[in-house]
């Protein structure tokens, strides 16, 4: 009977260790044919252990033990399940279904992998897109983690992990690195502080610099209440750091609209105040953009009209044909008596050709 609990204890032992070291970071680092094997040894040591638990409790006599076998019975049944559950998830899971691969039919443009230089305003924006896309991704192994992972780091960040291989033993180890030198929330919290308070002043009403200062402030408080702090209530301080960052004459509109109020204004208040002020904007720059288009296109096409009108009224003074007397064949053909001729009798200028007399001297065409 002795033999039979030490084998049964030990079964358990394997199963519930089997339970503890299921995580996806161990599970990772195994392939697929890795972990039919894990499933294996896994249903062997269940099945010895079943075999085990009904030889002894044929040989048991008390009731009160073969309830406490049996009660360990269902909770090493239930562990065996969960582990055997996960495990063949994760086989389910690199062998995409049939759904799967049309998937792969459909060409999406790539997406660019978050950029992390060390900057601590910059911490939680990379750590949530980069478990998102690269650490949760079962559909990558720990040697492609490793790798979107030095191509992500920059500067300070990349220099932590610089001496480390590029092997998938690497990848956890590397990660973890990462995290303790940069995911210190007494750091970042008095980080996001300062850039939230020093953010410059808006020094004109343009549109881009006002939506910087809104998305600026909205990914501080984020970061923030990622931290567990109670920005909710830090309105007050909120509006009246963001208020003093704002262009004269919207602040002055501001003031005076938030003073009409009964309740002190909000965050939410002043950023769609602003927000509203940036749309006004602009739709003024495109009318104002517009406008001076149309304006140019007005004087192009009067210019048009004004040059055509003097070609329309430009009449030959010999022929009586719509052009210029410069352009008269039978004026340029004439000889320099007959031109002359011709002018005095429609009593052009002598020097200028034209229906009046500029007294200069006579006009090269009527010389001989």
């Amino acid at each position: 009977m002795d033999k039979l609990r030490r084998v049964l204890n030990n079964k358990r032992k394997l199963i519930e260790k089997k339970h503890k070291s299921n995580t996806f970071e161990v599970l990772s680092t195994y392939n697929t044919n890795e972990i039919t094997t894990q499933i294996e040894l896994l249903e062997n040591a269940f099945n010895t252990y079943v075999k085990t638990h009904d030889e002894l409790a044929q040989e048991l006599e008390e009731n009160s033990e073969v309830d406490s076998l049996i009660d360990q019975f269902e909770n090493v049944s239930s562990t065996y399940m969960r582990v055997k559950a996960n495990l063949k998830n994760m086989i389910s899971e690199r062998n995409p279904t049939e759904v799967r691969d049309m998937k792969k039919y459909i060409k999406l443009p790539p997406i660019n992998l978050p950029q992390f230089s060390g900057k601590l305003e910059e911490w939680y924006t990379f750590k949530d897109q980069f478990e998102a896309m690269v650490h949760n991704n079962q559909n990558i192994d720990n040697t492609q983690r490793m790798h979107h992972l030095r191509s992500s780091l920059t500067g300070q960040a990349a220099s932590v992990i610089s001496s480390m291989s590029s092997d998938a033993h690497s990848y956890i180890e590397a990660w973890n690195l990462i995290k303790g030198w940069f995911d210190n929330k007494h750091l970042v919290f008095p980080t996001h502080l300062h850039c939230l308070f020093t953010q410059p002043v808006v020094q004109a009403e343009a549109p881009n610099m006002l939506k910087t200062l809104i998305d600026t402030t909205n990914n501080h408080i984020r970061a923030l209440e990622t931290l567990g702090r109670p920005v909710d209530h830090w309105d007050d301080v909120i509006v009246h750091t963001v208020a003093t960052k704002l262009p004269p004459d919207i602040r002055k509109t501001w003031e005076i609209e938030s003073a009409g109020q009964a309740d002190f204004p909000t965050w939410k208040t002043l950023s769609a105040f602003v927000e509203g002020r940036i749309h006004a904007l602009e739709v003024m720059q495109f009318r104002q953009g517009s406008s001076g288009k149309i304006k140019q296109l007005y004087n192009k096409t009067a210019v048009h009209a004004v040059v055509a009108q003097k070609e329309v009224k430009t009449k030959c003074q010999i022929c009586s044909q719509p052009h210029s007397i410069y352009q008269c064949e039978m004026f340029m053909k004439a000889s320099v008596s007959e031109r002359q001729l011709m002018v005095k009798k429609s009593q052009l200028c002598l020097n200028c050709l034209r229906v009046s007399t500029c007294g200069a001297f006579t006009f090269s065409l009527l010389h001989g």
